[in-house]
Order: structure tokens, then sequence, then C-alpha cells
């Protein structure tokens, strides 16, 4: 089984994955970024501008990003 590893990036500060977790798949991978991205967005009560986003690699090959951008601001359109 693979091991892939979920590099964690808040707007600028990255915390890097060291030890990676072994999952089936890439996209078993791409559902838990997306899953731990959402449950993260939800402790924070007020962002002004906030990017989150998991990058996975295997290794130090990158193989996807998921991001998810916060603003509290009016929608504009």
């Amino acid at each position: 089984m693979p091991t892939y590893h979920f590099d964690y990036r808040d707007n600028d500060k990255m915390l890097p994955d060291e030890l990676g977790t072994e999952i089936a798949d890439l996209e078993t991978a791409r559902l838990e970024a997306v899953k731990t991205l959402a449950e993260l967005a939800r402790g924070i009560d007020r962002p002004d501008h906030q990017i989150l986003s998991i990058e996975v690699r295997e290794g130090h090959k990158p193989l996807l990003k998921v991001s998810l951008t916060l603003n509290s601001g009016p929608v504009t359109r």
C-alpha cells in the first residue's frame, strides 16, 4: 500500500507531513484531503481571507493539491 504525505498550508504557513499515511489509492487520499479541509474550516470562526490547502505527495513527488478559500466579507460578483 502506498504512503501518501499530506502537507498542510494555511495562507503562507506550511506544515509538512514527515511520516505519511498508508492509503489504498490516490482517489482515497484525495477524499481524505477534502474531508480534512472541511473539518479544519469548521473550526475557523470569522476568517478575513484565508486559503487552506493540502498538498498530497508520494515521497518527494507531488500528486495533487486540494484548496479551500474562506472569506467573511460581502459576496461580490
